[in-house]
């Protein structure tokens, strides 16, 4: 599942197999457990078989040492799967001592042949960590000036019914805990929007970009590792931990470490190893964890936490952004703007809006749109845009009209409202259009499309013609977060 019955089920299961990265006790307590009498270890391939001969009344903890980690079982007889070649330890502790105490056997090693790379080919393991043999380090999206460098900010708030499937894949949530009342919502404001979030720590002295610290996921010995230094939280320091992941599910679970987060909300999750994972691009990461209304006095939602790489955290030092339209691509278009902009356009009621690229990326070309939508139900199966039918019939009952004219006149006529009249000049390249007296804006769903500086940082009520034909228009607002080589475009028809 992915959602909120889903962690809560996690979080009050109990797991056969945990992981922790406690100091590892390799005595002989007592040498009451010993391999062969008490216990047998086979390994098949990958596959480590524990297998205790002790009475099924005797409480058993198998522990494997595995690097900087440890692999722990309460099953007497369970199997453990291990990817990674090498030499490994293991030792089972029984309450068989005086009193019922734990003695433990001596350490018992094994080998495993070869790697199991097959076991992490799921896309999803190359965009965590780099895929088998490597390794990835993260950041939590916030700097010390309160920028983020690849997210909108540095955490999300969302909605207990909320997972991939609705804040990446887009689609529409689902009622799976069945009270027949969704909780689907999701709020990610900059940084500078909402101060009160968390505080920022403060360069630090040695390397400022590691203000909070980092978050390593690791495949670099075929085991599942994930290092956390936590600069913000003493009383966590570093930790270490085996993690597991359903690519599936999109779900994560963490042993005995936590993700990167800010101290404020430290006490308000009861298990910060149960994860979702919300977002995973290669360069972006979103890991969410339930806040608990009775530890956090507020109601129950995910804290999605939003991360990116180091290295392009690094190597992207957000500046002020100064619109240049040599730094963007010219669209292609079919008509010269000159002429073919006259006449009287209104909002495409099957395709309204969509986002359009500002640069040729890969095989896309500029103006060209990022949303292969075609249909009314596109729109509707795409929940984060806030498109709804009542939205959708209030466009085609109302539909908004925009007329360019003899002189540059240009009128913008919302609905049954009186008209808005002003005039336009087009730039030399015949993309770029300067409005005055009038600025349109157009609300669609929860994107608003409206003027903004596409040619320079001084001019403020400019549009850009993405998308021009004899009977299309395409006007789009630049995306600001730098970065984001991106037109928000709403789409006319003549």
């Amino acid at each position: 599942m992915k959602h909120l019955k889903f962690l809560l089920a996690l979080a009050l299961g109990a797991s056969a197999i945990g992981f922790t990265s406690c100091n590892k006790d390799d005595g002989n307590n007592s040498g009451t457990i010993t391999y062969g009498d008490d216990f047998t270890v086979t390994v098949n391939g990958n596959d480590v078989i524990l297998k205790s001969k002790m009475d099924t009344s005797v409480t058993v903890q198998w522990t494997i040492f595995a690097g900087d980690v440890e692999i722990r079982s309460s099953q007497a007889i369970d199997t453990v799967q291990i990817n990674g070649a090498g030499t490994y330890t293991v030792k089972l502790g029984g309450n068989v001592g005086i009193g019922g105490d734990f003695v433990y056997s001596d350490l018992h090693s094994f080998t495993i042949a070869s790697n199991n790379a097959a076991a992490y080919s799921d896309p999803l393991w190359t965009l965590l960590c780099g895929g088998f043999g490597h390794s990835k380090t993260y950041m939590l999206d916030v700097d010390n000036n309160g920028v983020s460098h690849y997210n909108v900010g540095p955490l999300t708030f969302a909605g207990t019914d909320d997972a991939w499937y609705t804040l990446t894949s887009g689609e529409t949530a689902i009622d799976y805990n069945g009270n027949g009342a969704l909780d689907s919502w999701n709020w990610g404001p900059k940084y500078a929007d909402a101060t009160w979030m968390f505080g920022l720590p403060g360069a630090s002295t040695d390397n400022p970009q590691d203000d909070f610290g980092t978050m390593t996921f690791s495949l670099e010995n075929g085991i599942p590792t994930v290092t956390t230094v936590h600069k913000t939280i003493p009383a966590r320091g570093t930790e270490t931990s085996y993690f597991s992941m359903d690519a599936v599910k999109h779900t994560m679970k963490i042993y005995d470490a936590s993700p990167l987060h800010d101290i404020n909300r430290d006490g308000v999750v009861i298990d910060w190893g149960q994860l979702l994972i919300t977002k995973a691009d290669g360069t972006g990461l979103s890991l969410a964890a339930l806040r608990d209304p009775t530890l956090s006095g507020e109601g129950a939602c995910l804290l999605m936490y939003n991360y990116c790489e180091k290295q392009y955290y690094i190597d992207h030092t957000p500046v002020p952004l100064v619109f240049d339209p040599e730094n963007d691509g010219t669209p292609t278009l079919a008509v010269a703007a000159a002429t073919g902009l006259t006449g009287t356009w209104k909002i495409n009621v099957e395709t309204p809006f969509n986002w359009a690229y500002a640069r040729t990326v890969d095989a896309h070309v500029p103006g060209e749109n990022m949303n292969a939508w075609t249909t009314l139900t596109d729109y509707l199966n795409t929940s984060w845009t806030g498109y709804t039918q009542a939205i959708h019939d209030s466009i085609n009952t109302n539909n908004t009209t925009l007329i360019f004219g003899a002189s540059n006149s240009v009128s913008v006529k919302y609905g049954t409202a009186a008209a808005v009249t002003g005039t336009y000049a087009l730039d030399a390249t015949g993309t770029i259009i300067t409005f005055t007296g009038v600025t349109p804006s157009f609300k669609i769903g929860t994107q608003t499309i409206t003027t903004s500086p596409v040619a320079s940082a001084t001019s403020t009520n400019q549009m850009r013609i993405t998308a021009l034909t004899a009977t299309g228009l395409t006007l789009g607002q630049r995306n600001t977060t730098p970065g984001k080589n991106e037109y928000a475009v709403v789409l006319f028809t003549k």
